[in-house]
């Protein structure tokens, strides 16, 4: 009895530290945005998402949901999705970049009425491309009159990875809801599960907060409609995040949530409390005592002698550590920059589209979009996805390239891509 008795006040007292601990720590808030209305986002995604107790974000363009091209949902399908708790938001009609539109106000406008028709209750919104100015973020603050208003409108870019000062965003959330930042890493040809898990733990180590996460295809590479693009992850992939974030969820302390869940918390996110410890067995740790009776006789049993109280725990100090010297931190890695499909044939009509992929731990300072050798555009803040015009340019071979330079002054560049030019007509 003694022994039950003392195992149960220690598993009581070590649930209440974790949970006292756990409280008292900032949770490490991600929210899984899945872009763009691909079918497998309720064919793959939401029986993962089900499957491990969680809710996500999925960002659509109403233009191509139940259109006969391509691999998009059904109006049945979202609104599957957020009959079952799942987060429906705004995209545009056809993903437009709205900072090139001329009609920025009908783009996000038209594309919020559509969904509301559909009874879908949109508050989220995402910038195609991740692309705005504040001409842009202006339209969605004004809302949309009779059709209402978007809440919040998510970038693609503001938090780097591998993350040197700018791992998530602070909680409780109080900065702009209309250019909340995102998760900007990537690499060519789909995303890594092993790099999300290093940007969660990331966001953790540098004492948590809202860590939004972009997404588009749930899907393998070459499969049906599957698109190979830097947003893309495989079912397995998807699968292997969802299980460390549950796994991890109370030793972490994360959780998983909506964009309209953080944009809208009334109240601050608590880390996940542990599960209870082992219960007292019957008649110990509250009330009175039962008692078990004695043998012969019809007299009631006299109670046992109370046991000895046990003398108090003695805590012994940890033995001296003789202090050492720390070497200097590492510099931050070297950036690396890769080109995608540029372009991906390898005659150039029109426009030359250069679409680099930055790794930049200690932040990019430039990024020069080269031709022949020449800078042809200077950039330095992302997406760093930039065109050249080639319609007036006379038929010719072309070498382009992309170069780098981030804040400590070190240059990484692409190996030249040779495109033979169209040029224009005679």
């Amino acid at each position: 009895m003694r022994r039950k008795l003392l195992t149960a006040a220690v598993a009581a007292l070590a649930s209440a530290s974790l949970a006292t601990a756990a409280s008292a720590a900032t949770p490490t808030v991600v929210t899984l945005g899945f872009d763009d209305g691909t079918a497998d986002h309720v064919t793959e995604v939401l029986p993962l998402l089900e499957k491990y107790g969680f809710k996500a974000t999925f960002f659509v363009n109403s233009g191509r949901i139940g259109a006969d091209r391509g691999p998009y949902m059904s109006w049945d399908d979202l609104q599957t999705l957020q009959a079952r708790g799942q987060e429906v938001g705004g995209h545009t009609v056809n993903h437009t970049n709205l900072v090139t539109s001329a009609t920025p106000q009908d783009d996000v406008c038209a594309d919020l009425a559509t969904l509301k028709a559909h009874g879908i209750a949109a508050t989220s919104f995402a910038y195609p491309y991740g692309a705005w100015n504040a001409t842009v973020k202006s339209v969605l603050e004004g809302g949309c009159g009779s059709a209402g208003a978007y809440t919040s409108a998510r970038t693609t870019q503001g938090i780097d990875y591998p993350c040197t000062d700018s791992c998530a965003m602070p909680l409780p959330f109080v900065s702009d809801p209309f250019r909340t930042d995102a998760l900007q890493y990537m690499s060519v040809g789909g995303a890594s599960a092993a790099d999300l898990i290093n940007a969660i733990r990331s966001a953790h180590d540098a004492g948590g907060g809202w860590l939004p996460l972009v997404l588009h295809g749930v899907c393998t590479a070459g499969v049906g409609f599957c698109d190979d693009d830097d947003y893309r992850l495989d079912p397995a992939g998807l699968e292997t995040v969802l299980a460390f974030l549950k796994d991890n969820a109370v030793s972490g302390c994360y959780l998983v949530r909506t964009t309209a869940q953080v944009v809208g918390a009334a109240t601050p996110f608590a880390c996940p409390s542990p599960p209870p410890g082992p219960s007292a067995p019957p008649g110990d740790g509250g009330g009175t005592p039962a008692f078990i009776g004695g043998g012969g006789g019809g007299g009631a049993a006299a109670p046992p002698t109370p046991p000895a109280a046990a003398a108090p725990p003695t805590v012994e100090a940890p033995p001296a550590v003789a202090e050492t010297s720390q070497a200097a931190p590492a510099p931050p890695a070297a950036p690396s920059v890769r080109l995608l499909a540029a372009p991906r044939k390898l005659l150039a009509k029109g426009i030359v589209r250069f679409r680099p992929v930055v790794v930049a731990a200690a932040g990019v300072a430039g990024i020069e979009y080269l031709v022949n050798g020449k800078v042809v555009r200077r950039w330095s803040a992302g997406p760093y996805a930039r065109v050249w015009k080639t319609t007036s340019k006379r038929a010719r071979a072309a070498r382009l390239s992309v170069r780098v330079t981030d804040r400590l002054g070190r240059v990484a560049s692409v190996p030249e891509v040779t495109v033979r030019i169209a040029g224009r007509r005679h």
